[in-house]
């Protein structure tokens, strides 16, 4: 009755769609998702319905019921929410004559729920060529403590090499997301990277494992996950697999 399989959903909604044969009389139809009622629109034999997910597993089913009164149940189906309802940290640099400026304002709350973020916390990396210093009378090395703040500007280091920072951001349930950027010191002049043309130097260095998660196992990520220190034994020290897009209704695929 469903047209899906058990699999990872990598967003807070999925759009369900099924088929109710004239032969099983439905006079009603709705799903049951994790044991809650969630009505769905009827064209002819088919059906669809877009549905808010919670965070771990769901479970999914169709209900029709005939005109007697009798519920028939569809196979259930098992939805896996791998990312957490969590904010999303987006950092923005770049070079103004007050020096580099590190923006935390693109960062975007959680898709279920909209919880706003409350807390932008920088850090600093450490291994970085030279400290990081925020500039102003009340300046901090951003080595040495979290600076709290939004938008952060700071004091262009001279010391050639890769510097790299890191924004927290926290919403006001707690919960939070962490990305982190970088620039580069050339000859003594501070420039951006171009991520088009350019890579970091552990690039270079790296052992990548390209995953194909059908060939891995049969549960998704976490058949990746279950496989991480047998890679890690055979000296891989970075993975990748085919990145997820977005469709109609803002859905994501997985592969």
């Amino acid at each position: 009755m469903l047209n899906h399989r058990d699999s990872d959903v990598w967003s807070s909604e999925r759009l369900i769609t099924g088929r109710c044969a004239a032969g099983e009389g439905c006079a009603a139809l709705h799903l049951r998702v994790n044991d809650a009622p969630h009505p769905v629109t009827v064209n002819g034999e088919t059906f669809v319905a877009l549905v808010r997910l919670d965070e771990g597993d769901n479970r999914v089913m169709a209900v029709c019921r005939t005109e007697d009164g009798r519920e028939h149940l569809s196979d259930p189906l098992t939805l896996s929410v791998r990312l957490g309802h969590r904010p999303s940290a987006q950092i923005a640099l770049s070079l103004t004559e007050d020096g580099v400026v590190a923006d935390g304002g693109g960062s975007r709350p959680s898709e279920a729920g909209n919880v706003p973020i409350v807390e932008y916390r920088w850090t600093a990396r450490t291994g970085n060529p030279a400290p990081l210093h925020q500039q102003g009378p009340d300046g901090a090395d951003l080595d040495r403590a979290e600076i709290s703040t939004r938008r952060l500007v700071l004091t262009p280091p001279t010391t050639d090499g890769e510097y790299y920072l890191s924004l927290r951001v926290v919403d006001r349930g707690g919960r939070e997301d962490t990305s982190t950027a970088y620039f580069v010191v050339s000859d003594g002049e501070t420039r951006l990277v171009d991520q088009n043309t350019e890579h970091p130097a552990w690039v270079d260095r790296a052992v990548v494992y390209g995953i194909i998660l059908r060939n891995i196992g049969p549960d998704g990520f976490r058949s990746v996950t279950e496989r991480l220190p047998y890679l890690a034994d055979l000296g891989v020290t970075a993975s990748g697999s085919r990145p997820r897009t977005r469709r109609r209704r803002e859905t994501l695929v997985t592969p």
